[in-house]
């Protein structure tokens, strides 16, 4: 039976599929190693029993630590094209069989189903954004040595609203500058804040309809969905060109306070409840953010003139 997908995941980009090394230069330093964030990632989503694992793996694949560096560069059973070049997402066939069907470069052909074959839970989701960034070039940034998810846990197995990431300095969530933290505890790829300018470098600012009037989001949680969930308010995705690991399907887009009050159940779910946002690839919600969110959730999605902050 196949697996439910979340609803909020952030996987792989629609554009900027070209290489990111220029002809000549010198290959990636640890192009040869898989880092420790990504192989995690291989054990979790990849090597179930009739997958990859290190016995009798499908495709004559394996991805066990054993085994795994020789994707960097090696040949495909299905494809022309070699398993991984890092810093080449298109031309990788991993990344192929990983990509979503509508987000595949112009022209690749994927033989067979998309991977995984049982579909992608929740907790995939990191995994998969995780691969799919080294692919792109973005080397993970392993810095807890547990998995490859961007949860954080009590030591009782619950989680603290706080904690949907990197813990940090916070930030001023009325500071359309601040960058957040820059490092994260989930073994994903570290990059700035997922702001909207820094994912579309500068190109997008403030796409919301924010602001103190009815019927608008209110100004300081516009701020934060546009500094901390950039990828959600994007209608053209092809403006996404910063980060080619992280995209946000069609469906989870909010750019209005009808988008985030249909959205807010899901929304809020996948911040304080399942954790899956930020992704490991991004730094999670510094703490007056995430109160300004916690409280606007916690009064029913008011509107720009009755939202009252924190």
């Amino acid at each position: 039976m196949r697996r439910t997908r979340s609803p909020l995941t952030l996987l792989a980009s629609l554009a900027s599929l070209a290489p990111l090394a220029c002809e000549g230069d010198d290959p990636t330093p640890d192009a040869q190693s898989i880092p420790p964030a990504v192989q995690r990632a291989f054990e979790g989503s990849c090597m179930h029993d009739g997958c990859h694992q290190a016995t009798a793996p499908a495709a004559g694949l394996s991805l066990d630590a054993a085994h795994s560096a020789a994707i960097v560069g090696g040949p495909s059973s299905q494809s022309a094209l070699p398993l991984v070049v890092v810093g080449d997402l298109g031309g990788s066939y991993m990344a192929i069989k990983l990509l979503p069907d509508d987000q595949l470069p112009a022209g690749a052909e994927r033989h067979e189903e998309r991977m995984p074959l049982d579909g992608i839970e929740s907790d995939d989701v990191e995994r998969i954004n995780t691969i799919l960034s080294w692919i792109a070039g973005f080397s993970p940034e392993d810095t807890d040595g547990g998995s490859a998810s961007g949860t954080i846990g009590d030591t009782d197995g619950s989680a603290s609203a706080s904690a949907s990431g990197t813990t940090g300095d916070s930030g001023d969530p009325t500071d359309p500058t601040d960058s957040g933290p820059t490092t994260n505890t989930g073994g994903g790829p570290t990059h700035p804040a997922c702001s909207v300018e820094a994912v579309t470098e500068d190109e997008v600012t403030s796409p919301l309809d924010k602001g103190s009037g009815a019927g608008q989001i209110p100004q300081l949680v516009g701020v934060v969905l546009e500094e901390r969930c950039g990828c959600h308010t994007l209608t053209n995705r092809g403006l996404n060109t910063k980060f080619p690991g992280l995209l946000a399907p069609g469906g989870s887009l909010f750019l209005d306070y009808g988008d985030v009050t249909a959205l807010g159940g899901v929304i809020h779910d996948e911040i304080f409840v399942s954790y899956t946002m930020p992704p490991g690839s991004c730094p999670g919600i510094p703490t007056d953010d995430l109160a300004v969110l916690d409280k606007w959730f916690a009064d029913g999605l008011p509107d720009g003139a009755t939202f009252v902050p924190p």
